[in-house]
């Protein structure tokens, strides 16, 4: 709406506040010139280390850290899921243990004119270490620190959010399913942000997380 003052494309807003929004999550100030939604070529090949850790209390964390109480409420947008707005190259952390199923690896954006190989992305499936019938992904991710198969546990950096996939922007996409049902995830992190305990993921909804 130029004639109401703005002289901003609509990227180069979410970019502007991409980069306040980073500056307040992590104190950390990005360079002027960097685009916080740009996915660098090259980015899924990364190697970020073994994979640092955070505590975990009550033997699950938070995704991302940092970010408000409020992003832990938000509906999916048309199924039982949660999509973790974040800026790129913010890491990622198991939210609980488990194993390593498999690990996706299409590193453009399925709206930038590449195809869509995996509307995932890269991303990661992960068994749940108690629950066997239990699996849980992440999705449009920009790098990854674990390998198929790899045992991980609860706080482990698995990898840096990013902007991959069927993915209108930066954000990380978390989804659990017991068997082939897909559950809600939103009451299990609010658990975790309240008092650093999980829940049984048998007992997450199935429905009212998505639009």
């Amino acid at each position: 709406m130029p004639a109401g003052g703005n002289v901003l494309t609509p990227r180069q807003y979410q970019a502007k506040w991409l980069r306040t929004y980073q500056s307040i999550a992590t104190g950390e100030v990005p360079a002027s010139g960097a685009d916080p939604l740009a996915v660098r070529a090259g980015a899924a090949c990364l190697s970020i280390g073994a994979g640092a850790a955070i505590d975990a209390p009550g033997g699950a964390t938070l995704p991302v850290q940092g970010l408000p109480a409020s992003t832990w409420d938000g509906p999916h947008h048309d199924y039982p899921a949660i999509d973790i707005m974040t800026p790129t190259a913010s890491r990622v952390y198991a939210w609980r243990s488990g194993t390593v199923r498999n690990t996706h690896h299409f590193a453009s954006n399925c709206f930038e004119g590449h195809g869509c190989d995996d509307t995932c992305g890269i991303g990661v499936t992960v068994v749940d270490a108690t629950w066997p019938d239990v699996r849980w992904t992440y999705c449009h991710m920009s790098a990854l620190a674990v390998r198929d198969g790899q045992a991980i546990t609860a706080g482990q950096n698995v990898g840096l959010s990013g902007n991959t996939g069927h993915s209108g922007a930066p954000h990380l996409h978390l989804e659990i399913r017991i068997g082939e049902t897909k559950v809600c995830p939103q009451p299990a992190l609010r658990q975790i942000l309240t008092n650093g305990q999980t829940v049984d993921p048998h007992s997450l909804p199935t429905a009212g997380c998505f639009f």
